[in-house]
Formats: structure tokens, C-alpha cells, sequence
């Protein structure tokens, strides 16, 4: 019987310390790949891992390419690119892939929604996959990506130890 990955989900309100609790935890894990979303100088950015090659998130006024959410227009050149990190990831079979974040691209299926399916339909061999997910739309989430909540384990920031266990 082949063994799943595992699913860990860091849920919590905006702006609470997600991304930054992951900064720290990952400083500390050699087998990691995916992506983070820090602000930087006050800019949301990718951070590729584990190489820490940073790319804008937010599209320029020249790009024609972007998907909108609210008030912001993200690149989907720079997605792209994140997309083939994750994918990297998977392929050099870090015990670690990191998306930060599932949100509302992802729910209208835009952004990571694709590359997630993918990891939770084929998993060739058991890693841990973990996901930032805002704590209001941690259900919807679920549901939409149809994971088994029984599963999950879903944590806090305070809860960053856990996953190193």
C-alpha cells in the first residue's frame, strides 16, 4: 500500500505572522521547496525555496497578463514561475513543498489552484505538503479542493515546532 503525503494547513487571520512563523521554520529545514509570500520594503513577493530567489508578486503597469482579486492585479508571469518552483520541488523529492498562500485566485481556480490538484491526485511517493490558508477561508478551502478534513493537520503559527516533529 502506498503511503499519502501529508497535510498540513497554518491557518490564521490576515496579517497575523503566517508567512513570517514559515520564515523562521524554514531557515531550519534542509529538505524544503514551494514558495513563501513575505512583504518586502512593503511589496508582497515570491520567495522560492529553497534558493530564496525573490520575484514580484504584484503585476507592473506594462504587463498584460494579470489576475485580479479586490484592489490587486498579480502577475501571472511571476505565478508562473512559482508554479514551476513548486513543481521543482516535487520532482528533486524535497521532504517539504510549501504554498503560501491558498486563497481567492485558488478557490475561482486561478493561481495555485492547479498545481495543488495535481499534488493531492498524484502523489508519487509521501511528503509533507503545507499550505498557509487564512483562517476564513479554511472550510471553503477544504471543501473546494475536496481534502479529507480527518487527514489535516491543521496548525497555528505558535504550533511551527509541530512540524518539524
Amino acid at each position: 500500500m502506498r503511503s499519502k503525503s501529508k497535510i498540513y494547513i497554518l491557518t490564521g487571520p490576515i496579517r497575523s505572522g503566517k508567512t513570517s512563523a514559515l520564515l523562521q521554520w524554514s531557515a531550519d529545514q534542509k529538505s524544503k521547496g514551494g514558495i513563501l509570500t513575505p512583504d518586502i520594503n512593503g511589496e508582497r513577493v515570491f520567495q522560492m525555496l529553497p534558493d530564496n530567489h525573490i520575484l514580484p508578486m504584484i503585476a507592473n503597469s506594462e504587463e498584460e497578463e494579470v489576475m485580479e482579486v479586490g484592489r490587486f492585479q498579480f502577475s501571472k508571469h511571476s505565478f508562473q514561475k512559482a508554479i514551476q518552483s513548486i513543481y521543482r520541488s516535487i520532482e528533486e523529492k524535497k521532504d517539504w513543498v510549501v504554498i503560501d498562500e491558498i486563497g481567492p485566485l485558488e478557490l475561482r481556480g486561478e493561481g495555485f489552484a492547479d498545481v495543488l490538484k495535481n499534488m493531492l491526485r498524484n502523489q508519487e511517493r509521501a511528503y509533507n505538503i503545507l499550505l498557509v490558508v487564512r483562517d476564513g477561508l479554511l472550510e471553503k478551502v477544504i471543501d473546494y479542493f475536496g481534502m479529507d478534513a480527518s487527514e489535516l493537520k491543521i496548525v497555528g503559527k505558535k504550533d511551527a515546532m509541530f512540524w518539524t516533529r
